[in-house]
């Protein structure tokens, strides 16, 4: 889990798997191994990426990652 302050409006990921023969989705979008992949819209609170590695036997590893955006502050 992280979490940023409520400045932090986006997010980026960038996973690597442990072989080239692997396919990596975040949020179900295909990212290359080793490249950021493309701004994730923080909401206030909780935010769940969500990671799935692909081998190329076709069996699937899922990670979750919670980011949590802090909400504005009232002085």
């Amino acid at each position: 889990a992280a979490s940023v302050a409520n400045a932090t409006s986006d997010i980026t990921v960038t996973p690597t798997a442990s072989t080239t023969l692997a396919t990596v989705r975040v949020n179900g979008a295909v990212v290359p191994s080793g490249t950021a992949s493309a701004p994730i819209s923080l909401t206030v609170g909780s935010n769940t990426i969500t990671v799935a590695v692909t081998a190329q036997s076709g069996s699937v590893r899922t990670y979750t990652v919670v980011v949590s955006r802090a909400g504005t502050s009232s002085v």
